[in-house]
């Protein structure tokens, strides 16, 4: 059924943030509350309750809510940038309730559960056992179908955010849609977000938004909330009443990379569960690298003009809140990511270049010789390198054109073009390339293994390679180009035939490569260059060109993306200053300088064409560096223009972002002209779906852009950008209107980096056009083999259908569910195909279905092994695999296990009853040794038994650090021993403990003594201990009155400290936002309140006590000027200033006779002393003009004179 929805968006309560991870869902009544409710969810301090005819909404007052939950858990502080202490309960719990009640309802609905979650809640509460219940299911959406009239209301989860929408069917009358807001104190509308005012503060309801697709393009549906007193409906425009709303977009998240040092972004990809990978280049130190990364600090390059020599990699969890892991990679030259792919075991392979020679991590194929091209594979912890490839003739290679940057050259249009380059996995896993080479035929020519063409043809040339899926040869490599410069950006292969590979770039060749000819272009158009798209036909071990196209107008026309459609028709996207032939296409921008093509297969011509961007612009408005074709054939693009393509002086053309066609729903509606700016075009060129710009408006730091490199989308129409950030020397001279645009909770709030300093900026954003996708993974599992009885989990990782239906593949009923994951047990062995059919009628393409074979089978084996030193002074140890077959009589094979040394020797495969395996360690150290099965013909294939630190040492060494505690406490010990295997800490107060560190709780002030004895059997002495003394001091006790108490109208408050004598730090949250570290502060509050004021100390020992109490602020609004001042220094009216209460923002400025302005503040606390510029001006009488907003919004202007008195 066709139906408009209109989308009533996030409820924003006073959620506190310490539960932002918990998961909301809607927990059934059995009882537990009143009869009225049927569901209750809680969000941080609000719970919300859906009934019958409406719903209810408690709210805690967030301070009260913060030390209740201090209090219970024992936590001592909360989880805001403030840290501040509470160690006691509230007196008494501040709470204000409204209702929502649908005015006219059918309230006899019956509530359609959807999404249920694995597991149920119990609730045993009080002593009356009526009230208890069990077994209590929980939902993650709940409609109530029919509350009006073809009108039904469906509340759900979404993105850890509650939100509620309207569903309005053919021939409803959305004017019925009435809610009465009982019990609230105001009803109000700001920016057309409805503001509930209560007790306790504010709760919002955004503005609603709602579009819906109409004979294929996407419209607006206007839509505003309408208040009558204290009731609210939705005044929505003329609508097509029988299409589907599209949501409009997300943004995930926006964070930076948080280095301390200057960070260039370049590039970025999403990883399978949705994390992202970012990749630059940064300074040698000062990279947020973590534990154990591949490289901890830089090799350090010296790179000219201040350019970060050294490549800098990280990873974020999928919400941007979590750092994984990060590192640097690269030798003592040059090096630059320009592409990154991750497969699905989230390993990541980094392609770029580098002038570091030998001193790069990497394998050398080729002479190597100025810049190389590397390829490198990462594992999934960022921990070790998988493989790598420095490949590369004497010339440069993987630069285009030249590593300096001086301007538009030939096929370098912009600012960036030098680095353009692009990695992704053929179908069959292995690794295919796109780049360009320098370097000059003969000996030192770029290395062609099994190519169609070897040599360079002119100055540059494409190259195209394939390497195997970890990065440790090539399969093949080869040339592509003619007698003028060519490079090759970017690739793809038709996924109906994964064998034909597509690379497209940018000509200036009148003779590049035709292959079998019939295309749609077979000459060159002329001017600067032609972009180009080749067909090149994978032969397995070698590769051959099938067929070639130019794609030109005559002017500069380059590539810069190509994708696939589900159909195999290849798409193309770049950039042109011609004209671009505009064909089969409902939607163009007429002159403008961007373009998109879908092309038949053949490449014998268009199936459409169309341009986008500014009308009539010279150059092209966009560098672009992110392209998709998606499930429904919708086209996006990502791309920068601006004022970076100015850097230093040089000249990159760019018409900038200004202009660019936006959708009403766009993320960010202006632009200061050098910004991201984000576009979808509807399938077959019908309409643009969606624009937006993305940057900081104005300031230092304004110009985003990359400095080389891609990004991705993922298939769902995600973005994964990165984006060189926040450069605060650089700046298009507007003044500051917006930061750059950063997620709340992300891990990089901040650019910490100092100076002028850059930061990677990564910006995740899903659009929600996409349609229904699936894929399916088996929860938890290493991989695909099972043991007999096999319960598996099976989900749908991107979970966008509304239904699924399972196919188990052994012979067992189907299951149609709204469940996702969902649980089958296979109780026969054998090879099943499992498959899972997502669907969406609402969605463009309706369904969407992945299969995956597993195994069940009944052999298992249980791995171990021991081991044994040759004597105390050897590093060769002798192991034994003792593993045993549980349950079936198949025999160990010859390669069977595998020894996994972890010291970067060649790992060992050996069969199941192998003598003694000698093995001799490269030195003293931790190693990570495994004995891994790798036998397929076990169910338990993958698992392991292993030491995961194996000590090789001659004697162990006991150590550790420990600090005087502050009581009680628990003593914070850093163990420093070396070698121990096991551990005992012994107290001088009779506590013990065996773990690697103890956790010894000492209640009691006094001096201590702690021995450690450390343990290892494979060390030449066995046993080492040493010991430690240190104090447990007594913490202070925090204390403090106020006057006057009770609080007075307008009068400041006195806080004096009643604290302990030991006290010898201070520090008062005055619970406004401002804080003091004097004994006795003085504090005017400027708005009314209950001020939770929280006094901290500390005393000589570092111990810390706090203790909070409310002080109310009772603020009248009032503000005066005096007539006349006397600047003499006698310490009386010397000062002209503002004197009032309640003002949060003011402008005080004052002008002498001639209309010079002599003075101006923005702040009350700042007065004019009779100065300009240092001199004491006249007397005479002075103009002066006030603007002053108060804290209850209001605001007004004033002015007069004032007479100076000298």
């Amino acid at each position: 059924m066709k139906v408009l929805r209109l989308l009533s968006v996030p409820f924003l309560l006073l959620a506190v943030p310490m539960c932002s991870f918990a998961q909301l869902y809607f927990v059934e009544n059995k009882g537990q509350w009143d009869q009225q409710v049927h569901f209750k969810t809680e969000v941080g301090n609000s719970a919300f309750f859906l009934t019958k005819d409406g719903y209810s909404i408690l709210i805690n007052h967030p301070e009260d809510y913060l030390r209740l939950a201090e209090f219970n858990h024992g936590h001592g502080f909360d989880s805001s940038a403030k840290q501040q202490f509470r160690t006691a309960a509230p007196d008494k719990m501040r709470a204000h309730a409204f209702r929502v009640k649908f005015l006219g309802g059918n309230f006899n609905s019956t509530p359609v559960m959807e999404k249920p979650l694995p597991g149920v809640e119990n609730f045993f509460i009080g002593n009356d056992p009526s009230k208890w219940a069990s077994n209590c299911k929980t939902y993650q959406a709940v409609t109530y179908k029919n509350v009006y009239p073809n009108i039904d209301v469906r509340y759900y989860v979404q993105d850890d955010q509650l939100k509620y929408d309207f569903v309005v069917y053919p021939g409803a009358d959305v004017s019925t849609i009435q809610m009465r807001y009982d019990g609230a104190d105001k009803i109000s509308l700001r920016s057309n977000e409805l503001i509930v005012s209560t007790s306790v503060g504010e709760a919002r309801e955004l503005k609603p938004y709602s579009y819906q697709f109409v004979n294929g393009k996407r419209e607006v549906v206007n839509n505003k909330y309408k208040v009558t007193g204290n009731t609210v409906g939705f005044d929505v425009s003329a609508y097509n009443k029988s299409t589907v709303l599209v949501i409009d977009p997300t943004l995930v998240f926006s964070s930076f990379s948080r280095s301390t040092a200057d960070n260039w972004g370049f590039t970025a990809t999403p990883g399978a569960d949705g994390s992202f990978f970012g990749g630059g280049i940064a300074q040698p130190t000062g990279f947020p690298v973590t534990a154990g990364a591949i490289q901890s600090t830089g090799a350090g390059g010296g790179g000219s003009g201040g350019v970060p020599p050294d490549i800098a990699i990280i990873k974020l969890s999928p919400d941007g809140r979590t750092r994984i892991y990060a590192t640097y990679l690269g030798g003592n030259g040059l090096d630059q990511p320009h592409s990154l792919i991750a497969d699905a075991a989230g390993n990541l392979v980094i392609a770029g270049r580098t002038n570091s020679g030998a001193n790069f991590p990497a394998t050398l194929v080729g002479s190597g010789g100025a810049y190389d091209i590397f390829v490198t594979k990462i594992n999934a912890t960022g921990t070790a390198i998988i493989g790598s490839l420095r490949i590369g003739g004497t010339g440069d290679d993987g630069v285009n054109i030249t590593a300096s940057r001086g301007g538009a050259n030939s096929l370098q249009r912009f600012y960036g073009d030098d680095g353009r380059s692009e990695v992704i996995f053929a179908a069959d896993g292995s690794i295919l390339l796109a780049s360009s080479t320098r370097s000059p035929s003969g000996t030192g020519a770029f290395p062609v293994s099994n190519g169609f063409q070897s040599g360079l043809s002119g100055n540059q040339d494409a190259v195209v390679l394939k390497l195997n899926a970890n990065a440790t040869s090539v399969t093949w490599s080869t040339v592509l180009g003619g007698s003028g410069d060519d490079a090759g950006f970017v690739l793809s292969y038709d996924p109906l035939n994964p064998a034909n590979i597509y690379v497209g770039g940018g000509t200036g060749s009148t003779n590049f490569p035709m292959g079998a000819g019939g295309t749609l272009q077979t000459t060159y158009n002329g001017g600067v260059a032609d972009g180009y798209l080749a067909r090149l036909q994978d032969n397995g071990n070698s590769v051959s060109l099938n067929r070639s196209t130019y794609l030109g107008t005559g002017n500069i026309d380059m590539v810069y993306g190509v994708q696939f459609d589900s159909r195999g028709f290849p798409y193309v996207m770049g950039t042109t200053t011609g004209n671009w032939p505009v064909q089969n296409a409902a939607y163009s921008v007429a002159n403008s300088r961007q373009f998109i093509a879908k092309l038949r297969p053949d490449l014998s011509a268009f199936v459409y064409s169309t341009t986008f961007g500014t009308s009539g612009a010279l150059s092209p408005n966009i560098s672009p560096v992110a392209f998709l074709v998606d499930n429904c054939e919708n086209v996006y693009v990502s791309g920068w223009g601006g004022g970076a393509n100015n850097f230093g002086g040089t000249g990159y053309p760019s018409a900038g972002t200004t202009g660019l066609p936006i959708t009403p729903d766009a993320f960010q509606r202006n632009t200061d002209g050098s910004d991201f700016y984000f576009f979808v075009l509807q399938k077959n060129a019908a309409s643009q779906l969606y624009g937006s710009f993305f940057g900081q408006l104005g300031g230092g730091g304004g110009l985003e852009h990359v400095d080389g490199g891609t990004s991705r989308f993922d298939a769902n129409g995600v973005i994964y950008q990165a984006l060189c950030a926040n450069c605060k020397n650089v700046s298009n001279g507007a003044p500051l209107v917006s930061p750059f645009p950063i997620s709340a909770g992300v891990y990089g709030n901040v650019n910490p980096a100092g100076g002028s300093g850059c930061n990677l900026g990564m910006v995740k954003m899903r659009f929600d056009l996409a349609g229904i996708d699936v894929s399916l993974r088996a929860v938890g599992a290493k991989q695909l083999n099972f043991c007999l009885p096999a319960t598996i989990q099976f989900t749908d990782t991107i979970r966008k259908a509304k239904q699924y239906i399972w196919i188990w593949g052994d012979g067992s009923r189907n299951d149609t569910t709204t469940i996702n994951p969902f649980t089958h047990t296979y109780t026969s062995t054998g090879f099943f195909d499992v498959k899972v059919i997502g669907i969406d009628s609402n969605s463009c393409n309706v369904k969407d279905s992945a299969t995956m074979r597993i195994r069940v089978t009944t052999d298992s084996v249980d791995v171990g092994f021991n081991f044994a030193r040759q004597n105390c002074n050897s590093l060769t140890f002798n192991f034994t695999n003792t593993s045993d077959i549980r349950t079936a009589s198949t025999p160990f094979g010859p390669k069977s296990f595998m020894w996994v040394w972890g010291d970067g020797s060649k790992n060992d495969t050996i069969p199941g009853f192998a003598p003694p395996v000698a093995h001799t360690f490269p030195g003293v150290g931790s190693y990570n040794v495994r004995l891994v099965l790798i036998d397929s013909n076990y169910c338990n294939l993958g698992d392991s038994s292993g030491f995961v630190n194996f000590q090789v040492i001659d004697n162990i060494k006991a150590g550790f650090r420990l600090s005087n505690v502050c009581v009680p406490d628990t003593i914070n010990v850093v163990d420093t021993s070396l070698g121990a295997l096991t551990y005992l800490w012994v107290s001088s107060d009779g506590q013990t403990s065996t773990n690697p560190v103890p956790g010894f709780i000492y209640n009691t002030p006094g001096s201590y003594t702690i021995k450690q004895y450390i343990f290892n059997p494979n060390s030449c002495n066995g046993v080492d201990s040493t010991e430690r003394e240190f104090l447990a001091v007594g913490p202070p006790t925090a204390g403090f009155t106020y006057n006057p108490n009770p609080s007075q109208e307008n009068t400041p408050t006195r806080f004096t400290s009643t604290a302990s004598a030991d006290v010898v730090k201070w520090l008062y949250d005055f619970g406004d936002g401002t804080t003091s570290t004097l004994r006795d502060p003085v504090h005017q509050y400027v708005s009314p309140a209950i001020n939770m004021v929280c006094q901290t100390v500390t005393n000589a020992a570092g111990c810390v006590d706090s203790v909070c109490i409310p002080v109310e602020s009772i603020i009248n609004v009032v503000n005066d000027l005096p007539s006349a001042f006397t600047p003499n220094g006698d310490g009386v009216n010397d000062v002209f200033m503002v004197r009032g209460f309640g003002i949060t923002k003011m402008t005080l400025r004052v002008y002498n006779r001639q209309g010079l302005m002599v003075f101006e503040s923005r702040t009350q606390n700042i007065g004019w002393d009779g100065k300009y510029k240092g001199l004491p001006q006249p007397m005479d009488a002075y103009a002066w003009t006030l603007d002053v907003e108060y804290f209850t919004g209001e605001s007004f202007k004033k002015k007069g004179d004032v007479t100076l008195i000298r």
